[in-house]
């Protein structure tokens, strides 16, 4: 099964929020065995966009720099929060593992002498449900009912900073607007709970569409895209997500993979660290790659696949082509950095002027790449 992976830049595990503080990597399963399968392109771009949201709301924590609470995000966080409780559990309500995991839930409910409320046969499942909606209306109801702040801070703030930063955006907890941001979640968190037992009821209540992004605003600390000390793969991978270069996914692919692979196996460097000598490495270790790998092995990091198949010469390698195809790619995009003011101009390009065997006396045909140099691209 084929899954996203990305390490975290070690200097900035220790500001990931949510399930994600102090993990090294970011790990996402794209459902599939190959890249090609309905829906696999879709969960991948979803985890990249992931992975780019949680490390620049990890350098903005790391470097003090706070996006400005304003009453327009304010309420994109809160509408949002609505939209993704209601869609999930609009989706769940018609959900065979959930049911299951729901009839689960009323059978331990009953063994541990817990009453389960009267329901029809066919509503069982929802029962537990039922009970974990009321009680968290019963509790945020009284928090409001109290005006208690403290408690609101405590139950919503951790939520709040993670919700946000999954959706780029990092949040100073100390700032008043913070406080504002809990409650306006607290009381959406009230409604969305009476309108999930309304739907175990039958009535139907039609879960509101995604809000719209508020325009970045003028006020405020506004941190560039390509921070002072970014590492070069932060560069790059904001770079090939600018409209204005029109990169099309083919090409951004071909840098995410190059870039993964450089990662694994030099480190999440800056720019001005790479050098050609350790491109070189790079390079060495990449050409050592098995061209096809074996069932799990795709998620292995480039530097344990060369170990594992250190001595074995029946593998056939990455073809010269591929790797020059990954090389190309990054060199083409140093520049393009350049150009941006990304990385500074009197940086010599570590990737430039590399030399690959093509084969001697072959005739140049477009035959274009083969499926295990296409799988190699694809292997995130």
């Amino acid at each position: 099964m084929l899954r996203y992976r990305r390490v975290f830049p070690a200097e900035l595990r220790q500001y990931l929020v949510d399930n994600y503080r102090g993990l090294t990597e970011l790990k996402v399963t794209l459902k599939a065995r190959s890249i090609h399968e309905p829906g696999a392109m879709a969960l991948y771009d979803d985890a990249a966009k992931l992975y780019d949201r949680l490390v620049a709301r990890a350098r903005k924590a790391a470097e003090g720099q706070y996006d400005e609470l304003t009453n327009e995000r304010i309420a994109f966080l809160v509408d949002a929060y609505r939209f993704v409780e209601l869609a999930d559990d609009e989706t769940a309500r018609f959900d065979p593992t959930v049911k299951a995991n729901g009839l689960m839930i009323a059978k331990v409910m009953e063994d541990t002498g817990f009453e389960v409320p009267p329901h029809r046969p066919t509503a069982r499942w929802s029962q537990g449900f039922r009970i974990a909606h009321g009680w968290a209306l019963e509790v945020y109801r009284d928090l409001s009912a109290d005006g208690n702040l403290e408690g609101i801070v405590d139950a919503w703030g951790e939520r709040a900073v993670a919700f946000a930063s999954r959706r780029g955006l990092c949040l100073d907890e100390s700032a008043p607007a913070f406080k504002t941001l809990c409650i306006r979640l607290n009381e959406a968190a009230i409604a969305t709970h009476q309108a999930q037992l309304k739907r175990l009821d039958g009535e139907i209540i039609p879960t509101p569409p995604p809000p719209k992004r508020p325009k970045a605003t003028s006020s405020g600390p506004q941190a560039p895209k390509a921070a002072k000390g970014a590492s070069f793969r932060t560069v790059i991978l904001e770079l090939i997500d600018k409209p204005r270069h029109g990169f099309k996914e083919p090409t951004k692919e071909r840098v995410r993979g190059g870039l993964r692979f450089l990662v694994e196996a030099l480190g999440d460097l800056r720019p001005e660290e790479l050098t050609r000598e350790q491109v070189t490495v790079f390079l060495d270790l990449l050409a050592e790659r098995p061209a096809k790998l074996a069932k799990g092995e795709a998620d292995l990091p480039l530097p344990e696949l060369v170990s594992r198949y250190a001595d074995r010469d029946d593998v056939r390698r990455l073809t010269q082509k591929t790797q020059e195809a990954y090389v190309i790619a990054l060199s083409a995009r140093w520049k393009d950095a350049i150009q941006d003011g990304a990385i500074a101009a009197d940086l010599p390009n570590p990737f430039s002027d590399r030399k690959f065997a093509r084969g001697a006396g072959r005739k140049k045909t477009a035959t274009g790449f083969s499926a295990d140099e296409l799988r190699a691209y694809f292997a995130m």
